[in-house]
Parts: C-alpha cells; sequence; structure tokens
C-alpha cells in the first residue's frame, strides 16, 4: 500500500484542497471494506527534559478523505510515484479540504504542531506528514529605524568613558530568502578592548500550558555575523552587513489565531563582550517576518494563495533549524528568491 500527495512541495494553507493517490498491492487486495483515508491536525509537548513522556496533547482538526476508485484503464495517471502500475491492484484518488483556521506546522525542542494522513485498508496502514502554513502579510516596508546607546563598563560611573554606538535598519519587516541590511558603528572610549562583537537574528518561542501562567520559553538563532577586535580608543563600522534570513515560520500570534499554539517572535541583536568579561547588548529590534507582501501589488496565485509578482518568485524549502536538530520531520516554509 503506497500514499503520496499530488503536490511535490507539500506545502498548503488553510482553505485548500489538499490532494494524493493511494496505491494498493495485489496482495492487500481481499475482500473488505473500502480504504478508508484520515487526515489527523494535532500538537504536542512533551515533559521538560525528555522526547518520550507527553504531557499535553490536543487534536484540533479531523476529517475523513473522499475516496474516488480510478478503472484500470486510466491508471496510468500522474502521480509523485511513479512506479509501474501493474503491481497495484486497485488505485484511489483522494481530497479534503482545510479549515480556514488552521494553526502552521512547527517543530520546537519541547514539541510540535503536525499533520499527519493515513490511510487503513485491510490491517494495513501507510500515512504521510505534511506542512500546513499560514499567511502573515506585510504593510509598511519603508519604516527604517535610526538608534543611539551607549554603555558604562565600569562601575566607576563618574570617572569611566563608556562605549557608544549608532545603528541604522533601512526597514524592520521582511520575507524569508531576503537580506537584513545592518549599519552601525561601535566607538570604544572605554578603558577595556571589546574581544568581540556580534549581530544576529533570534527566533524566540513561547508555549502557555494548560493552567500554567508562566510560559515555557526557547530560543534559537536563526543567522548571525561575528567581528573581532576592538581596542580601546579605536570604532568598528558595519556597513550594510548582510544577515540573510532562511526558510522560517513567519511570526505567529495566538491572538491572531485561537489557534495557533506557539508565540513566534524574530529580534535583530548586537552584541558585545567585554576583555573584563562584561557582556551587553547594545541594540535590540523585534522584526516582522511576513510570508506575503501586502504593500506590492499582488496576483492570486490560485484561489487561495497570494504571492507578489515583482522581483519575487516563490517557492519552497525545509526549515534549516529543524534540520541542525534532527528531528523525524522537517516542516516546509515560504521562501522568496530574490532577482
Amino acid at each position: 500500500m503506497e500514499l503520496s500527495l499530488d503536490d511535490p512541495c507539500q506545502l498548503f494553507f488553510p482553505g485548500e484542497v489538499v490532494m494524493g493517490v493511494l496505491r494498493l498491492h495485489n496482495i492487500d487486495e481481499l475482500i473488505g471494506m473500502p480504504p478508508i483515508v484520515r487526515v489527523n491536525g494535532y500538537t504536542i509537548v512533551w515533559k521538560t527534559n525528555s522526547k518520550c513522556d507527553t504531557e499535553e496533547y490536543c487534536s484540533f482538526f479531523e476529517d475523513q478523505a473522499v475516496m474516488n476508485k480510478i478503472l484500470p484503464e486510466n491508471n496510468n495517471s500522474t502521480t509523485s510515484l511513479n512506479l509501474p502500475t501493474e503491481i497495484y491492484s486497485s488505485t484511489y484518488k483522494f481530497h479534503f479540504v482545510l479549515p480556514d483556521n488552521l494553526p502552521p506546522s512547527y517543530e520546537v525542542q519541547f514539541g510540535h504542531t503536525r499533520y499527519k494522513i493515513s490511510a487503513n485498508f485491510n490491517s494495513n496502514t501507510a500515512f504521510t506528514y505534511f506542512s500546513v502554513g499560514q499567511w502573515v502579510g506585510l504593510k509598511k516596508r519603508a519604516n527604517s529605524v535610526d538608534r543611539k546607546t551607549s554603555f558604562i563598563p565600569s562601575l566607576c560611573i563618574c570617572w569611566c568613558p563608556v562605549v557608544k554606538a549608532s545603528f541604522h535598519l533601512e526597514q524592520t519587516q521582511y520575507l524569508p530568502g531576503e537580506t537584513v541590511y545592518l549599519d552601525a558603528v561601535i566607538k570604544n572610549n572605554s578603558w577595556d578592548d571589546i574581544i568581540y562583537s556580534k549581530a544576529f537574528i533570534v527566533q524566540n518561542t513561547k508555549y502557555v500550558k494548560t493552567h500554567h501562567i508562566i510560559p515555557i520559553k526557547y530560543k534559537r538563532t536563526v543567522v548571525e555575523e561575528t567581528r573581532g577586535l576592538i581596542s580601546s580608543g579605536h570604532n568598528q563600522v558595519w556597513s550594510r552587513q548582510p544577515l540573510y534570513i532562511p526558510p522560517v515560520i513567519p511570526t505567529t500570534k495566538k491572538c491572531n489565531n485561537p489557534f495557533n499554539f506557539f508565540d513566534v517572535e524574530y529580534k535583530l541583536k548586537i552584541h558585545i563582550v567585554m576583555k573584563s568579561s562584561k557582556e551587553k547588548t547594545l541594540f535590540s529590534q523585534r522584526l516582522l517576518i511576513g510570508n506575503w507582501d501586502d504593500s506590492m501589488s499582488c496576483t492570486k496565485l490560485n484561489d487561495h494563495k497570494k504571492k507578489p509578482i515583482q522581483l519575487l518568485q516563490f517557492s519552497t524549502d525545509d526549515c534549516q533549524m529543524s534540520k541542525l536538530q534532527n528531528n523525524d520531520f522537517k516542516p516546509k516554509y515560504v521562501v522568496y528568491q530574490t532577482n
């Protein structure tokens, strides 16, 4: 028994129709009930420091697919399996519609939100996973940020010179696949050397357990760039330092969809470490990561999808951070390839 989806990307959005094919081997075809294909969306949170013991489980979406048996002469229809049809006894096409309020697929260290398709026939089971996205539009792109700050690395406030810094961002709203260009000047007027400075974009995840007030929090770095020594009395200049945004889940808020289980936000930070082991975050700016641009003129990709038509090409890719964590399922997200 083989189960496959028609869309090779296996990334869908709420309101879309998911279509696929179920093929049965000759040895599977026995007299009995016809095959059943079901879909299930669920969120799991594990107990602390465990990926075996489930602390919370919520099944928020269950449905049974509509099945249509294909006649033998039509069994040569194109599917993603590319296997000889003579080894199958029956082929079924199936489809189901995703509701409009589904949360996005997401993998984090302490849990995940996943979507699973299961096929059952005569005690045989086959299953596969697919990704669900959530459209997050960017409405205001040209919102530049200019900021200045200072840091006193010594307790002798009256006599100790300070570390001064200024920062500039052209915008704070981005699409995956775009590049953040950072301008910064760090002036080390202190008596201590700065060992290194680091600019990075961090992904912050929060989840509130049932009957709990304090949320679980998890941070992971999306992209980072490190610069070397800033000696006492010297400056360091960051001129349009590029920080590429990989395929990641867009900014997600529970207030935007009551079915969202995880709050996900992004911040751009610049951090310095002094020779005296003192550390300081000089700059922190919240970024909005979306997956389609409402400020551009858009066209329908199909009845439910939209994509920008100016300088951007729609594609999908696995979440790189999930790959690094060796998860058994890699969610897919929208990423744009700029010209």
